[in-house]
This record gives structure tokens, sequence and C-alpha cells, in this order.
């Protein structure tokens, strides 16, 4: 049987899930442009249907995706590690500050990239055995363990939103975990799931392990079929497991629902272990991606032809991150805490998201784990004993431009301080509707706009003085 979804995309309001919004600022959408329509093909039991391998995606999960159909090139053709395509001139640095690049983009790796993605793979784990025991008994404590979960994961996630570039985008594994949510399509599906569970429990069994026999046949059938990325990843668990952004019951879960968080958890699982795996051990017979950024400039590397180009990449991976939240999360907050006073708590989880993502960016930009304690200091903390504190972005800056290299970090610390006071805040809100006579929180608006400013200015610095350190 072939089901075919012809549904309408959610625009981006305030009434679509808080994972949705943040993916859709930083994923590309192919189907913007198209009507805001998107076709959703979920093949349940003729997938041969969709064998023809000109047509089907085999995704890093293993799992045969439609999307190839409709975005891109099978990824079997050839790898997708595609860099800036700006060539630095070789002769722009002395030999000794270009063998330092060299040592930048191999710890960038290492001591950044790879501890960030073994992270996100262990909240996965989490994620998984969560859904899967949850699934089994229903009831507060399980849940309330798959909330944690799916919070853990979503934070591990934006961790690394600073250096979304290499595989993470290349090989599709950034739209398994966090592609924008059609939550209308998603609510289609599971209502036509649902119908391919018996309602009648059998004669021999009670009516709880005629339902468990369903969920475990279900989430079997799942593994074997095509669903768009749409449907998936991070965006749909939330979808899932909450109500106008309150936590559901329990019992409120169909066995739909939740064999289909089972699916979507090992999904996700699935994808960040084949995530950090590209970056470790390399992916279809080519290096460790942790080698190829390494060893940027390198006579034998097709992707970075020079360790300028290394360095860029990471440098614009800064760059793009700073750019969504100034120019579209954090202006959008603003918007909604000045039209309703009770916003902020009802943006609690996306400033958890932002404080990671902050977080990270103060890594990247460091490019080492200090020893003391920093926020989420969880995230890296294995095995960096060794990693060298001259070899990160910020010390070959202020070798030269100590005075930007200053800004920088106390941009970024005030960021970081000021997004802690607004979590703050949120806590301490009471969450109540809007009414004509609220009147919205001045201290809240000073956090947001302080923290536009601070992170505006260290977005400008690294475009205007940073990057043409390594351009010129």
């Amino acid at each position: 049987m072939l089901i075919l979804f012809n549904t309408k995309v959610q625009q981006t309001n305030s009434s679509r899930p808080l994972f949705s919004r943040l993916a859709a600022n930083r994923l590309f959408d192919p189907f913007q442009n198209t009507a805001g329509v998107f076709t959703h093909l979920l093949c349940l039991g003729l997938l041969s249907t969709f064998s023809n391998s000109a047509l089907a995606e085999q995704l890093p999960t293993g799992e045969t995706s439609l999307e190839a159909t409709l975005i891109e090139a099978p990824l079997s053709e050839s790898p997708s590690f595609q860099a800036s395509t700006t060539s630095p001139s070789a002769t722009s640095l002395d030999a000794n500050r270009i063998q330092e690049l060299h040592q930048l983009n191999e710890q960038f790796a290492t001591a950044v990239v790879i501890p960030t993605y073994q992270t996100l793979v262990e909240t996965t784990s989490q994620l998984t055995r969560a859904s899967n025991t949850f699934s089994a008994a229903p009831s507060e404590a399980t849940l309330s363990n798959l909330e944690t979960a799916w919070m853990d994961t979503q934070s591990a996630w934006a961790a690394g939103i600073a250096f979304e570039f290499g595989p993470v985008h290349s090989l599709g594994y950034g739209r398994v975990i966090a592609f924008p949510t059609d939550t209308a399509g998603l609510t289609q599906l599971l209502e036509t799931l649902s119908k391919t569970l018996s309602k009648t429990p059998s004669e021999t069994s009670s009516e709880t392990s005629s339902e468990t026999e369903a969920v475990d046949s279900l989430s079997t059938t799942l593994k074997q079929a095509n669903i768009h990325v749409s449907l998936k990843g991070l965006g749909a668990i939330e979808h899932i497991i909450y109500s106008e952004g309150q936590p559901r019951l329990p019992d409120s879960f169909s066995a739909t629902e939740r064999a289909y968080l089972i699916y979507l958890a090992a999904d996700i699982q699935t994808a960040a272990s084949g995530l950090l795996s590209v970056w470790q051990v390399g992916w279809n017979g080519y290096p460790p991606y942790a080698t190829v950024l390494g060893s940027a400039g390198n006579p034998d590397n097709g992707t970075y032809i020079s360790a300028q180009a290394g360095t860029e990449e990471i440098i614009r991976g800064l760059v793009n991150s700073l750019d969504v939240i100034v120019n579209e999360e954090l202006p959008a907050l603003l918007e909604d805490s000045a039209e309703d006073p009770a916003a902020l708590t009802q943006h609690s989880a996306q400033l958890r998201s932002l404080s990671s993502t902050l977080a990270g960016i103060q890594l990247a930009y460091r490019g080492y784990q200090p020893s003391g304690p920093i926020s989420l200091s969880e995230l890296r903390t294995r095995g960096l004993s060794s990693i060298r504190t001259t070899s990160g972005l910020a010390y070959f800056i202020r070798q030269t431009q100590e005075q930007s290299h200053q800004q920088i970090q106390q941009s970024l610390t005030t960021a970081i301080e000021q997004t802690a006071a607004l979590q703050q805040m949120a806590l301490q809100t009471p969450a109540v509707a809007a009414t004509p006579e609220a009147a919205p929180d001045p201290a809240t608006g000073l956090a947001l706009t302080t923290t536009i400013d601070a992170l505006t200015h260290a977005k400008t610095i690294l475009e205007t003085e940073v990057l043409v350190m390594v351009q010129d």
C-alpha cells in the first residue's frame, strides 16, 4: 500500500514547535519557494516501488530516503566534502603562521568537533533508551525521563551549531536530526499509521500485551519505511511529547505515538553515530573528516587547498551561527516578549538551547576546553589534557590583534551572562495569558538587546577583521 501525503507546511510562528522553529532558521528548506507544499511519501510494505537506485538516496542511517528524488543527487556518486571556493594566497602569511593554522585546524577537529559529537551520541543513546522505556511502560516517571533525554539531546545538538560544515550537511545528517518539522503532515501520518494497528485485543492475551505487540510490530514496520525528513528528527519528538508547549499526560499517548517515538529516537541515534564516525573513521573509503580538516593545504587534500581555507571554514561557521542568532532568533524573542510578558516563560526551552549554542561558539573560538568550569562544561571534558592553549583561533588572533580578541571574548561572555539572566527571568515570570493591561518587563528587553548588540559586535569583528587575516 502506497500512502501519499500532500500537506501544507506550517509557517514559522509562535504556534510552531520550538525545535522546528530553530531548525528552520539554520537548515535550507528546498520547498520554501514551491507554494509551501511538501509531498510526503511513505511506503509501507511495497518498498520495491522505489527501489530504483537512480532515484533513491542511501542516507548514512542505512534507510532509503525519497528525499533524493526531490532534492539532490545520490550520495553514492561522489563525496560531498565541499568547502569554500575562496582561494587564500599561500604567500599571505609566513611559514610559522601557516604552521599555526595547520595546528589550529587539527586541534579544532579533535578538541572541539569530535568531543561535541561524542556527547551528541551519548545523549541520543539515552534518548533511545528513554523512548523504549516510556513506550513499554508509560508513567509520569518514564515520561519525565523522556523529556529530559530530549532536552539533553537538543542541547547537545545546539552546541555544535558553530561548526555546521562538512558531513553534517553534505551527507544529510543534519536533515535527519533537525529538519524543520511539518506538524500538519506529522499529525496526518500518525493518524494513518494508527489504522495499521489492530483495534481488537487478542482473545488469548490481555489488552495491554496486545497493544505492546502492536507497538513492536509497528516499530518494525517503520524501520523499513520511507519517511520524509520533515516528519522525523528532534522536532517531531517535541511535537509528540508536548501539547501547546506543555507536557502531555502519560496515558494520553496512543500506541502509534509510542511506536513512532521509538522509531524517531533510534533514527536520530543512528544519524548521530554516523556523523561522529565520518569525523573519526571516514566514509565510503574516504579519510576521516578530522583528517581532511587537519591536513588542509596538503598536496593530496582535494577539499581545502590551503591551511588558510580550512581556518576560513571555521571562522565562517562562527559568523553564520552568530548571524542566525542576531538576525532571526533573538529579534523574534524580543518581539514576542514585547507583546506578551509571559512569552519568556514559553520560550524557556529556546533559551536553554541558545545557552548551549553560545557555549559551543565560545568553545569553537577558544579551540580548546579550559580547565575551569564554564557553561555546559560536561560536554567536553574527555581526553583534552594534551590540548595546546596556543593552537586555538583566539590565540592566533591575539598574537597580532589583541584588541580584537579581547572584544570578541568580552562580547561572547556578555551574551552568555545575559542569556543566563534571561533563563532566570523565565523561571520567575508567571505563565499567564497576555492581557491588554500587561506591560512588558523592561529588564527582559534590555537583556535581549544587550545580547543582540554583543553578538553583533563579535560577528562584525570576525567578518571584517579576522577573516581577512586568512584571506589576504
